[in-house]
């Protein structure tokens, strides 16, 4: 199981996901997914106004 993410849109993805019926190769394909975006936004890597995404209070 992943810990919980301090990002929010990590957050809303693993709840997402959570709900979906999908096979153990797609799980994994969609875990390596989740892992990069989770290291870009730690980097904040993003550009434009998608660090927003990162939590708090949405502001």
């Amino acid at each position: 199981m992943q810990q919980t993410s301090a990002f929010s849109s990590i957050r809303a993805l693993d709840r997402f996901l959570g709900g979906l019926g999908v096979d153990a190769a797609r799980r994994r394909q969609v875990g390596m997914v989740r892992g990069e975006l989770q290291r870009t936004l730690q980097r904040g890597a993003l550009p434009g106004g998608a660090p927003r995404s990162r939590g708090g209070s949405g502001k």
